[in-house]
């Protein structure tokens, strides 16, 4: 059978008499301006191939034989609806998979030149290869490379220490938790000659915040003082208090905010909403209370931050009635709730019972146009399944597919804890087919996992996920270890109980 490569142009009338060997076509209801069914007939392996086309005495068509299983014949007279449709989609997936292959291919280019630059320790590079590979590495948080692109810059000779620099990599660090990398960069800093500055100061003890290092971030604070023109500015205190806030010294954070309001530092908008969320969250409402009195004797107007803030914290304490006065506050100051203050709404309701008003709430965002994303979905699953309400948090978890939001690691891991606290025992295998259809697979997932099988007294299946937790490269963290470690006791199999402990405790062995 030969397989043509390009188009074979032939009349209606003598269609049958061109086509080649192993083809067959019939036409039914030739004539003039009359459209009709024509079916191809592909004689391979007995398989049928019917196309639906339009055929006509007289008329053009233009067949094309494919190497792939399957042919198709097209006239030029008429398209199919969705014939275009399909070529551009078809097109357009293409062109994406193509442009992947050309951006790995640049990525592999790049981190080729940069090993080969630094086993040589060139000195003379040019400077916008090496800068663009460094921003890349920093905007994709690869702080590892990034660093090392860094160390082969200051090698060369053009190289001129710049703050700037400096901050954005503190920055980078500071989103990727990393104390012990910051502290030496900042060692690279006065190794270059360059003074220490405030916002330098800033950024270093930003990374510390970021890792909750609380003492490293107060040694730092403490310290700037000594060095000339290094006083702290309100983006400095702002970090510490938050640091102060996150590690729960709330009598330093209040001290350290006296201080600052001491030395004429003026706050600004972010350093109330710190306060006012950290001394929220540890239910100290009176000093709220005063610092929303310092804030109107300063001017200075809530924003909708503010009232987020509020709400978000009078509702994690279940005091719906000044939750309720803070979102009249939002309202009354002309603001208009966002996708996150009808989040807290809707989170506080739902921890309180009122289902009532958390329908109320959805209801209105859907009448609104207020996207329900999946930080949405996913406070509705977690508020019907800690409840018991098995049936709604399954109606919630269909509605959120249906509506094409995403679910995520968060999603998975509220279900399948209902399913577990609530005896579902029987679906866990089917939720773990959508994790990982969806890739939402972490170790809280494997962890709730583990739980509901061990509620079961399933030790199968629990020994099953827990060896693929650790294949699929997932590090077990002390809630999977004591998930199974009262599984084991609960079944007097002490010789796993001491087994697991040892595992739990060898990395912190090897640290020490």
């Amino acid at each position: 059978m030969v397989a043509l490569a390009w188009p074979l142009m032939v009349s209606g009338g003598n269609l049958m008499a061109s086509l080649q060997l192993g083809s067959a076509f019939y036409c039914s209801g030739h004539g003039d301006g009359i459209w009709s069914s024509m079916h191809m007939f592909r004689a391979i392996s007995g398989d049928v191939y019917p196309f639906r086309e339009c055929g006509g005495r007289g008329g053009e068509f233009q067949a094309w034989r494919r190497r792939q299983r399957g042919s198709f014949v097209r006239c030029e007279a008429e398209q199919t609806p969705n014939s275009s449709i399909l070529g551009e989609a078809g097109s357009k997936r293409r062109a994406a998979r193509k442009a992947d292959v050309v951006i790995q291919r640049i990525e592999n280019a790049k981190e080729a030149i940069e090993r080969r630059a630094m086993a040589r320790k060139a000195t003379r590079l040019y400077p916008r290869s090496l800068l663009e590979s460094l921003g890349e590495r920093m905007r994709q948080k690869q702080w590892e490379r990034a660093l090392r692109v860094f160390e082969l810059v200051r090698a060369q000779e053009w190289y001129t220490a710049e703050e700037s620099t400096y901050i954005k990599l503190l920055s980078m660090l500071a989103k990727v938790k990393q104390p012990e990398a910051a502290s030496s960069l900042f060692d690279s800093l006065l190794q270059d000659k360059l003074r220490p500055t405030t916002p330098l100061f800033t950024a270093l003890l930003t990374v510390y915040t970021e890792s909750r290092c609380f003492e490293k971030a107060l040694e730092l604070f403490e310290s700037m003082p000594r060095f000339q023109g290094c006083l702290p500015d309100k983006y400095t205190y702002t970090a510490m208090i938050k640091g102060c806030c996150e590690a729960g010294a709330y009598d330093k954070a209040r001290r350290i905010f006296d201080e600052m309001i001491v030395e004429g530092v003026e706050p600004s908008i972010v350093t109330y909403n710190t306060l006012i969320f950290g001394f929220g969250k540890a239910g100290l409402f009176e000093e709220v209370e005063r610092v929303l009195t310092l804030m109107e004797s300063n001017h200075e107007e809530p924003d909708t931050i503010t009232w987020n803030t509020l709400i978000r914290v009078f509702g994690r304490h279940n005091r719906i009635r000044e939750m309720e006065q803070a979102y009249d506050g939002l309202l009354g100051q002309g603001l208009l709730p966002d996708t996150v203050t009808l989040n807290s709404l809707i989170s506080a309701y739902g921890r309180a019972g009122l289902y009532g008003k958390m329908q109320c709430v959805i209801d209105y965002m859907w009448r609104y146009s207020y996207p329900m994303t999946t930080v949405t979905y996913n406070i509705v699953v977690e508020v019907y399944g800690k409840a018991g309400r098995i049936d709604l948090m399954d109606l919630a978890f269909k509605d959120m597919k249906a509506k094409g939001v995403k679910p995520n690691c968060v999603t998975f891991s509220s279900i399948l804890s209902a399913y577990g606290k609530h005896g579902c025992w029987h679906n866990v295998e089917k939720i773990m087919r959508q994790v990982y259809n969806y890739n939402a697979v972490d170790t809280a997932v494997y962890n709730a996992a583990i739980d509901v099988y061990q509620r079961a007294e399933n030790f199968e299946d629990m020994e099953k996920m827990f060896e693929e937790m650790k294949q699929e490269g997932f590090e077990p963290d002390e809630i999977t270890y004591t998930i199974l470690i009262t599984a084991y006791k609960r079944v007097k199999r002490f010789d796993k109980v001491q087994e697991l402990r040892e595992q739990m405790y060898a990395p912190k062995k090897r640290r020490g």
